[in-house]
């Protein structure tokens, strides 16, 4: 009953044409095969490589990250801490520039029998056979004090005199001030 009902007529192919034809499909599923098993193969192969690498280079950044993190806060810290001292070095007062104007302006002749200096303060005692020598220093110092906003307060602790040696002693004070921030 199947039989009868073919809408197709049957043809005739030589055997020739089917061994071609037969040839074409074995070629058609070979080729099948070896695209599907390649394709699988490269996406095992690239799953697999792909990752690895990735993993290995993701470690070997997230290490340098983390030794210029490092280096970053030794900067940070040795910056900071330059800062602070910068900033102490500027509020200190310099004793040294203090002691050098003080003497730089005492007359040729005129010894200095004493230096004292603590935080506030500055205390010199000069001696001389001459008390033009002494006037001299002193005008000196009321100068500085007048000009320089380092020395404060001038004033005159002692003037002594010697009767057996004839030698006049002048003891002075300043009051020191500080850097204006």
């Amino acid at each position: 009953m199947n039989n009868d009902i073919n809408l197709v007529s049957p043809r005739k192919i030589s055997p020739q044409r089917q061994k071609t034809i037969r040839l074409f499909r074995v070629i058609a599923v070979l080729a099948l095969l070896i695209v599907g098993s390649s394709s699988i193969l490269l996406f095992i192969l690239n799953a697999v490589s792909t990752t690895s690498s990735l993993k290995k280079e993701q470690d070997e950044v997230l290490v340098s990250i983390a030794s210029q993190n490092e280096k970053a806060v030794g900067l940070n810290v040795v910056k900071e801490r330059s800062g602070a001292i910068s900033d102490i070095l500027k509020s200190r007062v310099n004793y040294n520039e203090i002691i050098d104007l003080i003497l730089s302006k005492k007359p040729i002749g005129l010894p200095t029998t004493s230096l004292s200096i603590d935080k506030d303060s500055v205390s010199i005692t000069v001696s001389s056979l001459s008390l033009l020598l002494l006037n001299e220093y002193l005008s000196e110092l009321v100068n500085i004090s007048l000009t320089d906003d380092r020395l404060s307060n001038l004033s005159v602790e002692t003037l002594s005199a010697n009767q057996s040696s004839g030698e006049y002693s002048l003891s002075i004070k300043a009051l020191l001030n500080g850097p204006k921030n």
